[in-house]
C-alpha cells in the first residue's frame, strides 16, 4: 500500500526554521508546551499552490493502480470540504474530456450511526457490518456535468453552525468515481474541534464527540497496521470500516491534513 502524507497550508505559512527538505520529503519540526514533534511527509502545499496543481500531484501518482483513495482531514474550518471539492472536479473535468468511456459516481454521508446517499435526497441506506461494510441501496449515476454532481452533493451534505465555524461539515463524505477499470475514493472527514463542556448545543456536542472517537479509532487503526497487529479495530466505527480497503489492499493512498 503505497501511502503519502501531505499537507495543505491556508492563510498561514510555516517559517524556514520550522521545516528540513531532504531527498524528496519534508521534515515539520513543531514545539509545543515545551515538547518538541518531527513530523515527516512528502510535501507541503502551501498558499502558492492552487487546485489545479494539488490535483496534478495526487492524479499522476495514480496510473499504476486500480483504486486510489484520497483522504483530508483536519480542524473544522481548515479547508477539508473546499480541497476535496475541487478535486473532484477537477478529475471529473479531466476524465470527461479525455475519454469517451462512462464516467459515474457515488456518494454517502455517515452522521453518527446512519450512511445517507448524497445523490439521492440523503435516503438512508441499510449497512451489514461483517469483515467489511457493505451498504445497500445506494446509487451510482452517470456523470455529464462536473458542476451538477457537486452542487447536489454539498446541498445534501449535513452542516452546523459551530463556534468555530458557521458552516461545520458535520459527516464524513465518501465520494466514490468509476472510471473503465478504475476507482478513485475521495474522502472528506468531519470537521475536528475542540470538545465545549459548556457548550449549550446538546446535539452540536453529541456531534462533536462522536466525530472525534471516530478519529480516535483512525488513529487507533493506523497504529495497529503499522505494528502489524493481529487484530486491528476496523470495527469500531463505520468510519474505520467504510475505508478499511484503504489499508488491505494494493492501492495508490493520499492522506492530505489541512492545516489553517
Amino acid at each position: 500500500m503505497p501511502l503519502r502524507v501531505y499537507t495543505r497550508v491556508k492563510d498561514c505559512d510555516f517559517s524556514k526554521k520550522d521545516i528540513t527538505y531532504n531527498n524528496g520529503s519534508v521534515k515539520i519540526h513543531y514545539k509545543q508546551y515545551k515538547k518538541k514533534y518531527d513530523f515527516t511527509i512528502n510535501k507541503i502545499w502551501n498558499t502558492s499552490y492552487n487546485n489545479s496543481k494539488i490535483f496534478h500531484d495526487l492524479y499522476s501518482k495514480s496510473s499504476h493502480y486500480f483504486v486510489s483513495y484520497w483522504v483530508a482531514f483536519g480542524y473544522t474550518g481548515s479547508g477539508k470540504t473546499y480541497t476535496t471539492t475541487n478535486i473532484i472536479k477537477e478529475l471529473l473535468n479531466h476524465l470527461l474530456l479525455s475519454t469517451k468511456s462512462e464516467v459515474s459516481i457515488s456518494a454517502i454521508q455517515i452522521y453518527e450511526d446512519d450512511i445517507l446517499d448524497l445523490i439521492n435526497n440523503n435516503n438512508k441506506c441499510k449497512y451489514f457490518k461483517t469483515d467489511k461494510l457493505i451498504i445497500k441501496d445506494n446509487i451510482r449515476k452517470s456523470v455529464h456535468n462536473a458542476d451538477e454532481i457537486i452542487k447536489t452533493i454539498l446541498d445534501n451534505r449535513t452542516v452546523a453552525s459551530t463556534k468555530m465555524n458557521v458552516d461545520s461539515s458535520r459527516s464524513h463524505a465518501i465520494i466514490t468515481i468509476y472510471h473503465e477499470k478504475k476507482k478513485y475514493v475521495i474522502v472528506d472527514m468531519a470537521g475536528q474541534e475542540f470538545g465545549d463542556p459548556n457548550n449549550k448545543n446538546s446535539e452540536i456536542q453529541k456531534q462533536a464527540n462522536n466525530i472525534n472517537l471516530n478519529m480516535l479509532a483512525l488513529k487507533e487503526c493506523i497504529r495497529a497496521h503499522h505494528a502489524k497487529k493481529p487484530y486491528i479495530p476496523y470495527r469500531r466505527t463505520l468510519l474505520t470500516l467504510a475505508i478499511k480497503p484503504l489499508f488491505e489492499h494494493n492501492c495508490n493512498s493520499a492522506f492530505i491534513c489541512t492545516v489553517s
